[in-house]
Order: structure tokens, then C-alpha cells, then sequence
């Protein structure tokens, strides 16, 4: 059967291209890597393609996602083919303890974490109301494909356990849609293997760009001074002995010098001389064992109580044992880092990707990555392991006259500080931009010392002056806020008084965030989101210079920048439909060297502007139909 007969809609241009280059190299050994816009319609065609695989070899289809909220997309999207094309393929999405525990709801404890979860099972498991029933009560389930919220319905309706519910619907799953830790993390990736044999598998990485962090984060961890003060306080309740507490003390004060001098040099990082302190014991994994047994007794005792069960004490041993393990491992280093006058942060940093990744790959039959913004290919396969591949780069669906790309002239936010003079440059323009476009707009800046910068010089101003509602993402905004602006923007679209949302390049609206349609219609991006040149960035870079030679400054620094670039101008066209007009507010990014590393559907019609000729351009390059002033 053609995989084209699989999909679900009228074939838009260079969906079927896409559909027939997985095809063709689907058998070759070879990793698939494809780089398509936002809007193309990458997971239809990728179903598409892939189906045929499952229905006549018997293929399973692992399809991973940066997080959980996004497991349900490639199912939504099965569900649609299954139903038109009248097919027998059954799929879930699959979700954690946290999510699907039924005896965590009753027990109505709050900010539990996926640690936490696991724990209570691994406790109350054999006492658990819902964890006993007959299997064969999910019959019902496999008819058709299900979201995870279909079966953790079905479950309490029937009462039983969501959790091990879609366990037992695993082994009859052709396509599963889980986050990214199910296949990067061992300790995790068990739970799926154990079940669906990943050597028969083709595993989709969806957003691709993100493996690199998401890779980095399974073996980091963190610890500080307040933390250890608090596995202190957990000492006093519990027998432990005098060398066990004597070694908490003695971190806890080893933390209290490295905050003073801190303090005293004016840093806000150092390096951490683990091994010079783990000198001083001897026999530590036996005392940190029995460190990690009291935090497990706390955490047990605060689950009889009703509570979290979290532990201090418990988190600060599991740091060191897994510090103990690495300690000569190149490309783990441990930093120091303030976090206030009287908190610092003591974290294990592993930098390492390809060293992890590369082994990962060879578990499944094939292996397929795709993202809006994966290019250059060269660079995105070495950093991930992969050492063999056919790669390809797709049109984007929008047209010129639907979007418009300007860079700004004349304008910069290199240095280490965006002057009073430059500061003034950028609100000129922005007030220009905000003035010319009656639509809702964002200001993303590369940072947030950049955008304190135009807060100080009077950009709050700039907006309200306009007549236009002021939005803001600070640094360490909570969820809940976040949430009620994002709402309160979006909300403006539809209001005669349209919205200007103030964040970051960096932050979760620039990442995370979609807008489609009127929603967000134009976006001005001030500077170019570099890391900043702190101790922690210079170890990132010297260990990529030493992995990859004069390449490594390229993938540590300035592809990743370029991509977070690329991200946020992404916000604004979430289908072929959506309008945007996107400003580039800095004159680096004319730079052939730069602008090639920007996808095609920003670059295929870029114009560069002198800040004299910037109201000008604005209005001879409106995308059609953005209402304007």
C-alpha cells in the first residue's frame, strides 16, 4: 500500500516529498533527520510513512517528546487516520506515576514530583485499593487509539489503577507517545523495553533541538547550603551516627566559605574541589548509605503523616553517592554558584551528549529526528551521537505574503552592557514597530539583563504611551503567573486594545509558548541570544573546543544561539495561514556566517534596514492582511 493513502488530508507542497524520503531510507541504517517549519504537518507524514511499516512488518512506532503535555499530538493525529482510513492500529500515550496514580489524588498531597510518586507506590502498592484487578477489564480500551486521559477516565470510573492500566496495554501498542526521559534515561527506558522490544522499533525525537539539554539533564543534579541546613534539621529527629552528622556539618560549613568568597570577589560562580573534600572521610559510601536509609525512614514517616514525601537528607546522600561515581569523568565538572546573600548552589554538571547518546540510537531498528530548526545538520549529528545519516530540509509552508523578515541596522547588544545611547537606539525603533502594527506584538529581548536594560530606559512607557496593554516575563516567574499573563495576552487579540508581551529569548514564552493567528502577529528580537561569557559558559566552551576542535566554539555558542533566535521568531507562525511581521534587531545578524544559520522560512526573504529608513521599511513590507496604523 502507498503511505500517501495513509494520510488524512489534501497533501499541502512538500508534504508528500517528506512522506517519500522516510520511505527510501527508511531500510538504510541509516538516522533520518529532517528539518521542517512549524505548520508543515511533520507528524501526519511521518504516520504516514511509517504505518505501512507496522501494518505489513510488524514494526512498533516510539515516538518521543520533550515533555509530557506534548505526548498526546502524534496520537490525536493516529486517532484522525485510524478513523478515516478505516485502519486496525491501536496507540497510547504514556504518562508517569505522578499523572496516572489514583491513590495520589485521594490522598490530596501537593507537589509531588516523580520521585515522590514512585515512592508512595513502591510503599503502598500491596495495600492500594485500585493496584489488584483483572486485565481483561481493558479489553474496551483497545479498540481504537487512546490519549492517557482516556485511560485514567476509564480507570477511575472502573476503579482500578491508570498506571499499571496502560502498562498492561503496552505489549499491544503499535504506535507509543511518551516524553523524552522513557528513551534517554536507563533507569526509566526499562519501563517501556520491558515491554515493547526497542530493536524492532522506529523512534521518532520530536523537537530534536532540545536532546542536547534534555541529555545533559539526566545526570545533573544540585544541591545547596539551605538544603543541607535542612537535612540537618531532619538529623535532630533520627538516630544517625556522630561520623554521618559530623559529615553534614562539615559540608555545610565547606558551603558557608565558598558563599563567603564568593562573597568577597565579587563572582557569582567558582569551581567546587570535590575531590579535596571527599578526602577528608574515609569509608563515605558507607556512611552516605546510611545517610540515604534515614532520609528513606523521613520520607516514610512523612507518607504515614499524609505528607510529601520528600527528604532533605535523603536527596543530599543520592547527590554524593552519584557524585563518588563520576568524579574523574571528563566532561563532569562541579559548580558553585550564588543564588542570594545567604543560599548557594552546589551542582554536578554533565556536559556530555554524544558520549551518551551515541549508544542510545543503536537500540532500535531506526532512528528518525526532526525539528524546525535542526540545521545545520553536520553540527546537530555530531553533538547527538549520530555518525551516519541521510538528512533533508523542507520548504515552509508560508508565503511573502504572509511574512516579512527585517533587520535592524545600526543597532547591537554586544558587550557586556547595552548602553544608555544603544538602550535609547532600540525604544526608537520599538516605539516605531508598536506604532506602525495594530496587532498584538512581542518584545523578546536576547536576555534578561538585556531587557532590564530597556525596562530601566523606559520601555514600559514606550508601550503604554501607544495605548497598548503591558505584559511581562520576569526571571523566576511562578507557573501560575505565567499562565494568567499568556492568558491575558492571547485575550487582547480579540479586545480593541491590543497586547505587547515584554520576555526573553531564553524564557518559557520565547520556548514554549504558541500563538496562532491573531494571537501574536508581530515580533521584534533584541540582539542575539548568546550565552552569556560567564565561568560556567567558558567551561562549556573549552570542553567543546577539546571534543571538537576549532568546530566546538560554533556548536557550544553560536548555533545554540541562533536557534533560541529562531524559536522565538517561531511563535508567531504556528500554521501556513499565520501572519507575521518579525524584526531581527541587530545588525550581527546580516552576517552571512549567522544568517545561514537561521531557517529558510525566515531567511528566504530577509531586508536589511538602516535605522534611519526603519518607519519606512516597516510600512512598504507589511505582510498582507496585519492591520497596521
Amino acid at each position: 500500500m502507498q503511505p500517501i493513502t495513509f494520510f488524512p488530508y489534501k497533501p499541502r507542497k512538500g508534504q508528500r516529498a517528506l512522506i517519500n524520503f522516510v520511505q527510501k531510507d527508511l531500510g538504510s541504517g541509516k538516522a533520518i533527520l529532517i528539518d521542517a517549519p512549524n505548520g508543515f504537518g511533520k507528524t501526519p507524514c511521518l504516520l504516514a510513512a511509517l504505518l505501512p511499516f507496522v501494518l505489513d512488518y510488524n514494526k512498533r512506532i516510539i515516538w518521543a517528546v520533550r515533555t509530557g503535555p506534548e505526548v498526546d499530538r502524534p496520537i490525536e493525529e493516529l486517532k484522525k487516520i485510524v478513523e478515516k482510513k478505516k485502519l486496525d492500529v491501536f496507540g497510547l500515550s504514556y504518562r508517569g506515576k505522578r499523572d496516572m496514580c489514583l491513590l495520589l489524588r485521594d490522598k490530596k498531597i501537593e507537589g509531588v514530583t516523580h520521585a515522590d510518586a514512585n515512592f508512595l507506590c513502591s510503599k503502598l502498592r500491596d495495600k492500594c485499593k485500585y493496584y489488584n484487578f483483572d486485565p481483561s477489564w481493558l479489553e474496551p480500551l483497545l479498540r481504537k487509539p487512546i490519549v492517557y486521559s482516556d485511560i485514567y477516565n476509564f480507570c477511575e470510573r472502573k476503579k482500578i489503577c491508570p498506571y499499571f492500566a496502560q502498562r498492561h496495554l503496552l505489549p499491544f501498542a503499535q504506535v507509543v507517545s511518551l516524553s523524552y526521559n522513557y528513551v534517554l534515561n536507563e533507569g526509566m527506558a526499562w519501563a517501556i523495553k520491558s515491554k515493547i522490544p526497542f530493536n524492532d522499533s522506529i523512534l521518532i525525537i520530536d523537537e530534536a533541538h532540545n536532546l542536547e539539554k534534555a541529555c545533559q539533564s539526566l545526570n545533573s543534579d544540585k544541591i545547596t547550603l539551605k538544603s543541607t541546613e535542612r537535612a540537618l534539621e531532619e538529623l535532630k529527629k533520627y538516630e544517625l551516627n556522630s561520623k554521618a552528622k559530623n559529615l553534614i556539618i562539615s559540608l555545610k560549613k565547606e558551603l558557608e566559605k565558598n558563599l563567603l568568597q564568593l562573597k568577597n570577589s565579587g563572582q557569582e560562580e567558582s569551581i567546587f574541589n570535590t575531590k579535596k573534600f571527599i578526602k577528608k572521610f574515609k569509608n563515605l559510601d558507607e556512611l552516605l548509605e546510611k545517610i540515604k536509609n534515614c532520609g528513606n525512614e523521613v520520607r516514610r514517616k512523612k507518607l504515614e503523616k499524609g505528607l510529601r514525601p520528600s527528604s532533605s537528607l535523603y536527596h543530599l546522600a543520592k547527590f554524593w553517592l552519584e557524585n563518588l561515581e563520576v568524579l574523574d569523568v571528563e566532561g563532569i565538572v562541579f559548580l558553585i554558584s550564588r543564588l542570594s546573600k545567604d543560599n548557594l548552589q552546589l551542582e554536578r554538571w554533565d556536559m556530555r551528549s554524544a558520549v551518551m547518546l551515541e549508544d542510545r540510537w543503536k537500540e532500535f531498528s531506526t532512528c528518525i529526528f526532526c525539528s524546525g530548526t535542526l540545521k545545520p545538520f553536520d553540527a546537530f549529528a555530531e553533538v547527538a551521537g549520530i555518525s551516519n545519516f541521510a538528512a533533508r530540509s523542507f520548504s515552509p509552508p508560508y508565503s511573502e505574503e504572509n511574512v516579512s523578515f527585517l533587520i535592524a541596522k545600526g543597532i547591537t547588544t554586544k558587550g557586556e552592557v547595552l548602553n544608555k545611547p544603544m538602550a535609547k537606539s532600540y525604544l526608537n525603533l520599538i516605539k516605531i514597530f508598536i506604532k506602525n502594527l495594530e496587532t498584538n506584538l512581542a518584545i523578546f529581548s536576547a536576555s534578561y539583563r538585556v531587557q532590564e536594560s530597556l525596562l530601566k530606559a523606559g520601555l514600559r512607557e514606550v508601550v503604554e504611551n501607544a495605548g497598548r496593554k503591558f505584559f511581562v516575563e520576569y526571571e523566576g516567574m511562578s507557573g501560575v503567573l505565567a499562565r494568567k499573563v499568556l492568558e491575558e495576552f492571547k485575550d487582547c487579540a480579540t479586545q480593541r486594545t491590543k497586547g505587547v508581551l515584554v520576555a526573553t529569548s531564553t524564557g518559557r514564552f520565547a520556548e514554549g509558548a504558541d500563538f496562532p493567528g491573531p494571537e501574536l502577529e508581530g515580533i521584534f528580537l533584541v540582539g542575539i541570544p548568546f550565552d552569556r561569557l560567564t565561568l560556567r559558559t567558558r567551561i562549556y566552551l573549552r570542553y567543546y573546543r577539546s571534543l571538537y576542535g576549532r568546530r566546538g566554539r560554533r556548536y557550544a555558542y553560536i548555533i545554540p544561539a541562533l536557534r533560541r533566535a529562531s524559536q522565538s521568531f517561531g511563535r508567531a507562525l504556528r500554521n501556513p495561514e499565520d501572519k507575521a511581521l518579525l524584526i531581527a534587531g541587530d545588525e550581527r545578524y546580516v552576517k552571512s556566517s549567522y544568517l545561514r544559520l537561521l531557517p529558510s522560512w525566515l531567511t528566504a526573504w530577509p531586508i536589511a534596514v538602516e535605522e534611519k529608513n526603519f518607519g519606512k521599511a516597516i510600512k512598504t513590507h507589511f505582510p498582507k492582511n496585519i492591520k497596521h496604523l
